[in-house]
């Protein structure tokens, strides 16, 4: 794959499906160009996020 394609990690995808943004940070580190981040505070009775 050309180096020149990277990604953008959003752990805003990672953290309500109890994935760890931390391994793919490790994965993907090379490809990382961009990272978005969101601020998860908590989940409410029935287990979402906000």
């Amino acid at each position: 794959m050309d180096p020149g394609i990277g990604m953008c990690r959003d752990n805003g995808h990672d953290i309500p499906n109890w994935k760890d943004p931390v391994n793919d940070l490790k994965k993907f580190h090379i490809r990382i160009f961009h990272i978005h981040l969101k601020d998860i505070t908590g989940a409410n009775r029935l287990g979402q996020f906000f």
